[in-house]
């Protein structure tokens, strides 16, 4: 249990400094999904290494981890992205 709540820590803070990163060049869905992507990645490889305790990494397990608590973030980045875009429409939906 200790370790999921450390993934979705983990996982928070990689997505959103991924977030900052890719969004200083898209703003869309695509941009989400490439920042989700990347976070669920690197926090992968850190956890492969960080729990091999001198073995070899692990990172298939590490990834079933990572993936719950990734795709919870990704799913309210995504609410709340939809949410922004309906609330402010932009000009060509607008009546002249």
């Amino acid at each position: 249990m200790g370790q999921l709540i450390g993934s979705f820590i983990a996982t928070f803070l990689l997505s959103r400094l991924c977030l900052w990163l890719v969004r200083k060049f898209r703003n869309d869905i695509t941009a989400i999904a490439i920042a989700h992507a990347c976070a669920f990645a690197i926090a992968t490889v850190l956890a492969g290494f960080g729990n091999a305790d001198g073995g070899s990494p692990n990172f298939l397990s590490e990834a079933l981890l990572c993936f719950p608590s990734i795709v919870v973030w990704f799913l309210i980045e995504t609410v709340q992205f939809r949410k922004k875009n309906v609330a402010t429409p932009s000009a060509a939906t607008t009546p002249q």
